[in-house]
């Protein structure tokens, strides 16, 4: 159920980040902490959305799905990042622009992290 919620919600915030036209900002706030919110609820919450794989057998799309739930709270965090950057203009801007980085460093850190424990 855990999963279903979070890709709803990272779809949201994929979709509201791509929109053209132009909009309120009250919209891309509510999705700035919106995205704050599921990471603190995935964060703050049992452990049910860890999944154990076997990363030395099995098949080549468990690992590669394994591989994408690692992304999940750090993409969250990158759409969130980028929403409040554009929907804050004082120091706010500054801080959603931190989270944003922090997803990214977040990213990198678990493709290489991903590489290490395939090996």
């Amino acid at each position: 159920m855990k999963l279903i919620i979070t890709s709803s919600i990272i779809i949201s915030l994929g979709v509201l980040l791509l929109l053209q036209y132009p909009i309120a900002k009250s919209f891309y706030k509510y999705g700035f902490f919106l995205g704050i919110a599921t990471v603190a609820y995935i964060a703050f919450t049992q452990s049910s959305f860890t999944i154990y794989l076997s990363l030395s057998n099995g098949h080549s799309f468990f690992r590669f799905a394994g591989l994408l739930l690692s992304y999940v709270p750090f993409v969250i965090l990158i759409e969130s990042g980028l929403l409040g950057y554009r929907a804050f203009g004082s120091w706010m801007r500054y801080f959603s622009f931190a989270v944003a980085i922090a997803g990214g460093i977040g990213v990198l850190a678990s493709s290489v992290m991903s590489r290490f424990l395939t090996k």
